[in-house]
């Protein structure tokens, strides 16, 4: 009885299933993101404020958007570098997104701080919540580099779609910040 030879095993550094496996796991990431920022909205109570404004379901959107967005390319258009330097200069941009977020949300607790006093109000204590939220996504997610994958840019490819969710959490926070500060004003 003949029997076939046993299929030679897969080259893990082949461009082809490297290409394979982020396929399948990059949509993962996007999944899991979009299934995490409502279940974020409910424990956190922001969707009670929702009713006494309800522009705040544009931050709460935006993000899904984005996200669903990035798993759509990911999944049906995907682009994956082929050089590791390549993956390196995307990351270095996820990166720096991060950092511009903590220098815009120290900005706005400036300016909103300058608007408070000069106006009498109160700072709303929901723009509190958001921008708090913000920094701590921004800060204590995006920024961190909990793994550094050596030259294996699969990896650093992964680690880039990881650390754009919070990204754009930290964006939809954010944004929530300046609509509870609105209308606040908008008296």
């Amino acid at each position: 009885m003949a029997t076939s030879p046993a299929p030679a095993p897969e080259n893990p550094n082949d461009p082809n299933v490297i290409k394979r496996k982020l396929k399948l796991r990059i949509p993962v990431v996007y999944l899991v993101g979009i299934v995490l920022w409502p279940v974020v909205w409910v424990l956190a109570g922001y969707f009670t404020l929702v009713p006494a404004d309800p522009l705040l379901i544009v931050p709460f959107v935006l993000p899904l958007g984005f996200l669903v967005l990035n798993l759509s390319i990911a999944r049906f258009q995907p682009w994956y570098p082929e050089k590791h330097s390549d993956e390196l200069e995307l990351i270095e941009f996820v990166e720096r997104h991060g950092y511009y977020m903590i220098v815009a949300v120290s900005a706005s607790i400036v300016a909103v701080s300058l608007l408070v006093t000069a106006s009498k109000i109160t700072v709303p204590l929901p723009f509190i919540d958001f921008i708090v939220a913000s920094v701590v996504t921004s800060v204590g997610v995006v920024l961190p580099l909990v793994w550094i994958p050596g030259s294996d840019h699969e990896y650093l490819t992964l680690l880039r779609h990881v650390k754009t969710v919070p990204l754009m959490y930290a964006i939809g926070f954010y944004i929530a910040g300046f609509i509870a500060v609105f209308h606040v004003i908008k008296g």
